[in-house]
């Protein structure tokens, strides 16, 4: 049996999104060519606001690779999930840090796994 925090690790985005995401209606969406990507951070809405442009986003997820994808209840035209790009881009391997450090992103911020340097900003 897995811990909570390992559970976490390995989820992906369509083990977090509700089970109709994976019915036909969606297969053409973007956030639909992402859902065997890892998911990092979940974030509800109401708490950590959605940083796109719909309003109706109650649930996000942020991604390994820095992409952000919501889920979005519209009353007057259903569901729909936006994705929105990468948050940053990881910072080139030696720039500031260790030369052979490789780089993960960690809460929005990357972090050299070498020396546990952060580059960029937290939300």
């Amino acid at each position: 049996m897995l811990c909570l925090q390992c559970w976490m690790k390995t989820k992906t985005l369509k083990d977090v999104l509700p089970h109709e995401f994976l019915r036909g209606e969606y297969h053409t969406s973007r956030a639909y060519k992402l859902k065997d990507v890892k998911v990092l951070a979940e974030h509800e809405g109401y708490l950590v606001r959605w940083p796109g442009r719909e309003k109706n986003v109650h649930f996000w997820w942020t991604l390994t690779d820095g992409r952000r994808v919501g889920w979005n209840e519209s009353p007057a035209r259903g569901w729909s999930f936006p994705v929105l790009g990468r948050t940053m881009t990881p910072p080139h391997p030696g720039k500031n840090c260790c030369p052979t450090g490789d780089w993960e992103l960690v809460a929005n911020v990357w972090r050299c796994t070498r020396c546990g340097n952060e580059h960029g900003t937290k939300i």
